[in-house]
């Protein structure tokens, strides 16, 4: 190797570290940060994700209003208490999907970041202590409903069995995403 290859490749070197450098401190260092950030992505779409859902589902029951298949009381209680359901589990996601999107993890310091972690995980929990028990409301009424149909109820089993396994696989997502986020 010549002595001006020897330069011309040292100055190439410099260059693209001053690049890089330049790269990292406008970028405050994140790309320390890619498990975090995607972490915090997933959380916010999966929280409105769940939101769209739930508010799209109330237009499913209307359908319950005019069945013939359910007795009087329960054609009106059911799609009342199962719409109130889905508006209540909207609003907290859209709740919580709103505080996560405020976090900056290139703006905030660790500490910050892990308070609010750790207070988003508690709602979500808290969120989690509502609505469950008007969802096993909902199951108890649609069961009661359908008393005398003994398909009717396999089905109700069928479906709460699918619905708990479905949401123990989310919120193990969840918890895991929370905990990628609140590491240091």
């Amino acid at each position: 190797m010549t002595d001006q290859e020897l330069r011309s490749a040292w100055l190439d070197t410099r260059t693209r570290l001053e690049r890089i450098e330049k790269q990292l401190n406008s970028d405050n260092g994140s790309r320390f940060n890619c498990n975090r950030r995607t972490s915090l992505d997933n959380l916010i779409n999966r929280y409105k994700t769940f939101a769209c859902i739930s508010f799209c589902m109330p237009i499913c029951m209307l359908g319950w209003f005019k069945s013939d298949h359910i007795n009087t009381p329960y054609n009106l209680i059911i799609p009342c208490v199962m719409a109130v359901y889905f508006y209540i589990a909207a609003f907290m996601d859209i709740y919580l999907m709103r505080g996560l999107k405020s976090i900056n993890l290139n703006t905030m310091s660790v500490s910050t970041v892990c308070s609010l972690v750790s207070k988003y995980k508690r709602i979500h929990h808290i969120c989690m202590i509502v609505l469950i028990p008007i969802c096993i409301t909902i199951i108890g009424l649609i069961l009661t409903a359908f008393i005398s149909n003994t398909y009717m109820i396999a089905g109700v089993i069928a479906g709460a069995i699918v619905g708990l396994a479905i949401g123990i696989v989310q919120y193990h997502r969840f918890m895991s995403d929370y905990k990628i986020l609140s590491e240091d």
